[in-house]
């Protein structure tokens, strides 16, 4: 893909002011999936012997050379960039171990989906974590793979609702069986609240037909990142059996936070996570 098209897509997802020069060109081959605009851009820079100078709000990427004969001194920044995808091992795994070697100014970003590790370092110190990955990613190896959710189009449902409880265990150490009579059981509550708020994300950017978030809902703000995210309405469960009352004072709740932030629609909150990068 074009990289001024590629900065186009970085500076929209992220809220960003970026001015290139004139003499920024060339193709970027970078493919991540999980990564956040500020690790995304970083080593779109790296990879393409780009400099940045901040000017106020503004981000302005320039090639390096241009950098050194616009401020007569060469840009600071001596980090390459290495992206590689691992065969066998765990990317999490491997990035923690190439976290106690790189140097004070290296980056490592994972991508879990893709199994995927881009490096941002000195050059000596990425031929010392290519050594490694070369003798750690080894088919001995197996890699956990995450979870991944595929988000299907519905013909006929006028409404989807999620999550539901996720299967889990407890097991009795000194019987050393499971304590629950199915052999399994389903959590639910505030464990898999973060799980569910993550998966109505995704659904709810993908579907057209409302969404019913649920999943660990105990008070006003829990019910409040189901409809950022993108939930029409939402669900109280397991809180129930704690608190009677929970449903209405999740209501009541949400009715204060409108209150409190001047906002008289519902239809407001409903989606509206905000996707910006404030580091950059």
């Amino acid at each position: 893909m074009d990289l001024i098209e590629v900065l186009k897509f970085l500076a929209k997802k992220g809220a960003l002011n970026i001015v290139t020069s004139p003499d920024v060109q060339g193709r970027a081959n970078l493919m991540l999936t999980d990564v956040s605009v500020r690790d995304a851009l970083e080593i779109l820079l790296v990879s393409n012997n780009l400099a940045v100078e901040r000017r106020g709000t503004i981000l302005y990427i320039m090639p390096e050379a241009a950098y050194e004969q616009l401020n007569g001194r060469l840009y600071a920044d001596r980090r390459k960039s290495l992206i590689v995808q691992l065969k066998y091992a765990n990317p999490g795994q491997v990035a923690a171990l190439l976290g106690n070697l790189k140097s004070s100014v290296g980056r490592i970003v994972v991508d879990e989906p893709t199994a995927t590790l881009a490096l941002l370092d000195v050059p000596e110190m990425l031929a010392q974590m290519q050594a490694i990955i070369d003798r750690v990613d080894l088919p001995t190896v197996q890699r956990q793979l995450p979870t991944i959710m595929r988000v299907f189009p519905l013909a006929y449902a006028d409404a989807v609702s999620l999550v539901n409880t996720f299967t889990a265990m407890v097991i009795d150490v000194k019987k050393r069986r499971s304590v629950l009579g199915n052999f399994t059981g389903g959590l639910s509550g505030p464990a898999i609240r973060p799980i569910a708020v993550h998966m109505v994300y995704q659904v709810a950017h993908r579907v057209k037909i409302p969404v019913v978030g649920m999943g660990g809902i105990m008070n006003a703000n829990d019910a409040l990142q189901f409809l950022i995210a993108g939930a029409s309405m939402v669900a109280v469960g397991t809180a129930n059996f704690i608190n009677p009352r929970a449903p209405l004072e999740v209501l009541e709740g949400i009715q204060a936070y409108m209150k409190e932030n001047k906002i008289t629609d519902i239809k407001d909150i409903i989606g509206s996570l905000r996707l910006t990068n404030e580091h950059l």
